[in-house]
């Protein structure tokens, strides 16, 4: 269970967005927090997708600075 939950969480998408990327997007920061404490949740912060952006520039671009606060932290 816990390699599924690091899998998921760090397996990207076709534009190499992971879904703490997707999360950042949509400003959905309970989920945010979710991913972050599972495992594999440090590595998503780490990994940027196809346009070099980390989940953290992805909520700022979108004017979520609340959430790109939490997980620039």
């Amino acid at each position: 269970m816990i390699y599924l939950c690091y899998f998921i969480l760090t397996f990207p998408d076709d534009h190499h967005d992971t879904l703490l990327h997707f999360a950042s997007r949509y400003g959905l920061m309970t989920f945010s927090q979710h991913l972050l404490s599972l495992n594999g949740g440090a590595e998503a912060l780490e990994s940027a997708n196809s346009s070099g952006l980390l989940p953290s520039d992805v909520a700022s671009n979108e004017c979520y600075d609340q959430l790109a606060t939490m997980l620039i932290q």
